[in-house]
Parts: C-alpha cells; sequence; structure tokens
C-alpha cells in the first residue's frame, strides 16, 4: 500500500522535487523548523497531518527546497536546527496522544544536486487517527488534522467529516480488501474466539464473519504423524489436520495445522520452498 515501496528515499525525494509543486503525502521546507514556540507548534501540526495523510502510504517532509526559488536546494549542513531521529523521538513522547500511541518518524540526510538536504519520513500504519488529548502551543486536543492535496487542516480547525470517516475506516481495517483485513484481524489475537478439537470454528469477536475451521478429514487428525519439530517436544506425537480461513462462507485460504507434544501446541505448517530445501554450499 505504500507508493514508491521499492524505491531508495533518494529516488523517492528525486521523484517529488522533479514535480516541483507539494502533494498529498510530501511538503518542502527550505529550513528547519525554529527551536521555538512556533517551530513546535509547526513541526507537530505537520507531523500529524501527515501521519493522518489520505493517501495510506509514508510521508516526507523534505527540508532544504526552497518553494519560492524554483525549488532550488537549499543546503541544510550549516542549519542549527537540524534534528535527528532521536530528537523526534524524544519530542513526540512527552505529547499527550490519544491512546498513548505516537506517530513512527525518522531522519535521514542525503546528497541532492549540489548541496544536503534532510527528510523527515513519518511512516505509515493503521493507527490513524492520530490526535492529541492535551493542547500543546496551539495543536488543539481533540482536533483530528490531516492533508488534502497540498494543504494541511488549518490548526484552528478539524478535518472534514469524511476525510475523518475515512480515517477511522483504515483504524478498522474497513478500508482494506477482505484478504488485507483478515491480516489485520489475526494480529489482534486477543480478539479471537477459540475452542480447538471441538469442532467448533475459531471466529473473530467483533467480525464474527472472519473465522478459522478446521477440517476434520479422516485420515488426517490424531495419526501420529512424525515431523522434524516432535522431536523437541516431551510428547512426540504429532497430528496434522488441514484449516481454512473463511470470510462468510467464501475460502480466503488453506493450509494445514499442526498439533504437537500430543495436540498441546497449534502451529501453522510451514510453508517451504525450493530455496529452503537447497542452499549453496
Amino acid at each position: 500500500m505504500k507508493k514508491y515501496e521499492t524505491k531508495k528515499l533518494a529516488d523517492i525525494v528525486s521523484c517529488l522535487c522533479s514535480l516541483k509543486q507539494e502533494g498529498g503525502y510530501w511538503d518542502f521546507k527550505r529550513e528547519w523548523y525554529k527551536n521555538d514556540a512556533n517551530g513546535d507548534k509547526s513541526l507537530l501540526h505537520d507531523i500529524i497531518c501527515m501521519a493522518n495523510n489520505l493517501e495510506s502510504c509514508d510521508a516526507y517532509i523534505i527540508i532544504g527546497i526552497d518553494e519560492e526559488n524554483d525549488y532550488a536546494v537549499q543546503d541544510i549542513c550549516n542549519d542549527t536546527n537540524r534534528k535527528t531521529t532521536q530528537n523526534l523521538v524524544d519530542f513526540l513522547r512527552d505529547k499527550k496522544f490519544a491512546g498513548g500511541v505516537r506517530p513512527t518518524v525518522s531522519v535521514e540526510s542525503i546528497s541532492y544536486i549540489n548541496g544536503n538536504i534532510d527528510v523527515i519520513t513519518v511512516h505509515f500504519d493503521r493507527n490513524s487517527p492520530y490526535f492529541l488529548t492535551e493542547t500543546y502551543k496551539g495543536v488543539f486536543e481533540k482536533n483530528i488534522y490531516t492533508r488534502v492535496k497540498d494543504t494541511n487542516t488549518p490548526i484552528n480547525k478539524n478535518a472534514d467529516l469524511n476525510h475523518i470517516e475515512m480515517l477511522w475506516k483504515r483504524r478498522f481495517g474497513l478500508d482494506a480488501s477482505i484478504h488485507e483485513r483478515f491480516l489485520i484481524l489475526l494480529d489482534d489475537y486477543e480478539q479471537w474466539e477459540c475452542h480447538w478439537g471441538n469442532r467448533r470454528p475459531a471466529f473473530h469477536k467483533s467480525f464474527p464473519e472472519f473465522r478459522i475451521e478446521e477440517k476434520h478429514e479422516e485420515g488426517f487428525s490424531g495419526q501420529g504423524i512424525w515431523i522434524t519439530q516432535s522431536a523437541f517436544h516431551p510428547n512426540p506425537n504429532t497430528y496434522i489436520t488441514p484449516i481454512q480461513l473463511l470470510y462468510d462462507n467464501t475460502i480466503i485460504y488453506e493450509t494445514s495445522m499442526i498439533g504437537l507434544d500430543d495436540g498441546r501446541i497449534l502451529i501453522p505448517k510451514p510453508q517451504m520452498s525450493y530455496e529452503d530445501v537447497f542452499v549453496d554450499g
């Protein structure tokens, strides 16, 4: 879901700079944010807007590009306000974000044309919308900010309702395909109701249409199939049974489940490729 995901940061920046315009997930700054109240306010506001971008991808604040001078490079080597990744992590740490979850950011310096620029990457995730629960220097609590095309939500306003709705849908995976939603829900393991061994499917408590069914086909369950992993458990008895990941009655994925230690430990059957078995040397 990330744009330019196979490219290096320098290539991404080069592509964005060549457009000579700002966009929904990138912004240009001539110099670093000043170390004062206004600078801190602008920095925090920009990071939140980028973290809540509507493009569902990493976002970039590119520092050292003079937008008013035909996007020329303004070397930042001597900029006394420069910050590192750790500086930004520390800056965000004491801000009161809802749920205690903060945007993930990093800073990288790259050589570009005839100078050096810094790039703040605000990494994409599904924790949007990010917003404060305590006002910080004019960045208001409970205000949800985003970025539309090349414009941030004004600091004294909320994003439009339809954009806020998009961000909440992202949080719960409602904007994702069924396959993507399954992966998201599988990470939410505490919300799964599982009763393996009694022929009842496992299901997600909030979205019970997502299910995992154990197929009790004769010849699979309880056959004591020996596999390498069984040697590492007190009871070597092992069984394997097919399982299906279902959305309603549609099969999304099929694999097998291995019961180790006489069924006390359940794991998916590992997927192996030619490279896993035959390696050089």
